[in-house]
């Protein structure tokens, strides 16, 4: 006797709202994990804190738990200073970063806008797609799309992410380099 599983529900992006919050590592508190001290915990939306990791050149997020924390990015970045969430009712899905590449050697500067998954103390969030950020607004409608049509359906640690949209070649090989180290 086998089971059968049942086709995911198509999930209707239009339900989703918007919310931005700081990030501020200035305003956050150290919050050390086993084996990296540098884990800051800042304030996100109610009931979601953001987790930052690394330097500032190499800063990881983490949402909703001190887990989950994407790979650290193939250069120095410097993440922006906003977080853009994507939210069901007052449920997070998930949120937008922005990171910024200066240009080094033969690769010019570029944007990446990281769309990326909450978690939870139980099962932590994760890395769902790369934009490339320099195509300007629509980089961000992209991301947008990506967030609310992808994130409440993916399945951190079984969907792999993937770079969406069109992409430059220095973030084409860089960001594909990225993803693929993702957990």
């Amino acid at each position: 006797m086998s089971a059968t599983v049942p086709a995911a529900k198509a999930f209707d992006g239009a339900a989703l709202s918007g919310a931005a919050s700081p990030l501020l590592p200035h305003f956050c508190v150290a919050d050390p994990l086993p084996g990296d001290a540098s884990v800051l915990r800042c304030s996100g939306l109610v009931g979601t804190d953001v987790f930052l990791a690394g330097s500032e050149d190499d800063r990881r997020v983490a949402l909703g738990a001190p887990a989950g924390f994407p790979s650290p990015l193939p250069k120095a970045a410097r993440l922006s200073r906003t977080l853009d969430w994507r939210l069901l009712g007052e449920r997070p899905v998930a949120a937008l970063l922005r990171y910024g590449f200066a240009a080094e050697g033969a690769d010019p500067a570029m944007q990446w806008i990281v769309v990326l998954k909450p978690g939870t103390p139980e099962r932590p969030g994760c890395v769902v797609a790369l934009v490339d950020g320099e195509a300007g607004a629509a980089a961000r409608t992209t991301a947008t799309r990506v967030a609310d049509e992808e994130a409440a359906g993916f399945r951190c640690g079984v969907d792999r992410p993937g770079l969406v949209g069109r992409a430059g070649d220095a973030t084409r090989r860089l960001g594909t380099l990225w993803l693929a180290r993702q957990p």
